[in-house]
């Protein structure tokens, strides 16, 4: 599990929280046929995080990404992006977070075993 830091440290796979804010970043990975993990995190606040998970990819591919998104080990979200240039996000999609909750978002390349660099952020605001 990573840490919870409270300044911008560069990519990391915890949650930063700055006044009523939090982000949390992946940096960009390199993402192939294997389950790879871009963020993993446990809210430690007695109120939501509603805000954003914006994925994209970093190079240029028409390879199909299958993202998903776990609360407590459980899939709320999955979402398949392809054909996208580089540094093309996907549509952000809305998301809450719960108080006490540990967030995972992983990423695989469903079509083949190329890897892709593929990176994913989410951003909100605590309510």
């Amino acid at each position: 599990m990573a840490k919870q830091f409270n300044t911008f440290t560069g990519s990391q796979k915890g949650i930063t929280y700055v006044g009523s804010k939090g982000y949390a970043y992946s940096g960009v990975l390199s993402v192939d046929n294997t389950v790879t993990t871009l963020l993993e995190f446990k809210t430690e606040l007695d109120k939501p995080l509603i805000g954003k998970l914006i994925v994209a990819y970093d190079s240029e591919s028409a390879d199909n990404m299958e993202f998903v998104l776990l609360y407590n080990n459980v899939k709320v979200y999955i979402v398949t992006i392809g054909d996208r240039a580089e540094g093309t996000p996907f549509t952000p999609i809305d998301i809450i977070i719960p108080p006490s909750t540990v967030c995972i978002v992983t990423c695989a390349n469903i079509d083949n075993t190329n890897s892709r660099d593929m990176l994913c952020h989410i951003v909100g605001s605590i309510k």
